[in-house]
């Protein structure tokens, strides 16, 4: 079946070859994170496809959780790697991180904080 949706900065070319938990354990090992960072990025995640309506796919899960990773990393950290480290552990180019990074930024509005309540109630989901 055809997607017919409007591609968003968040589609690749075509689906990636690694499993959504690859991907999280190569940024695990990668970016140094540890468990609050991933399920922050859920968070975010969540609320971006809130907002947007939008539907995870294979072709965006990877991008997408990626600028979710990056930019809950930026919240937690007080001296997060660079974007050209994240664009390499991710997989994708500066430019595109970049491009990714802001739409998510302005997808959710800016909301950033996350309540340590709601963090509690995604770490009892996902843990």
């Amino acid at each position: 079946r055809e997607d017919t949706r409007e591609a968003t900065p968040y589609d690749g070319k075509r689906e990636r070859g690694i499993t959504v938990r690859e991907y999280l354990e190569r940024w695990q090992k990668y970016a140094h994170e540890d468990m609050e960072v991933i399920l922050i990025a859920m968070i975010y995640l969540d609320r971006c496809c809130v907002k947007t309506k939008m539907q995870v796919t294979k072709r965006n899960v990877h991008r997408l959780l990626l600028a979710c990773l990056v930019v809950g990393s930026k919240w937690v950290n007080d001296k997060p790697f660079t974007n050209t480290h994240y664009a390499a552990v991710g997989g994708v180019t500066v430019a595109d991180l970049n491009t990714i990074e802001r739409q998510l930024i302005t997808d959710i509005s800016f909301s950033l904080h996350v309540e340590p309540r709601q963090l509690k109630v995604y770490k009892k989901e996902f843990m």
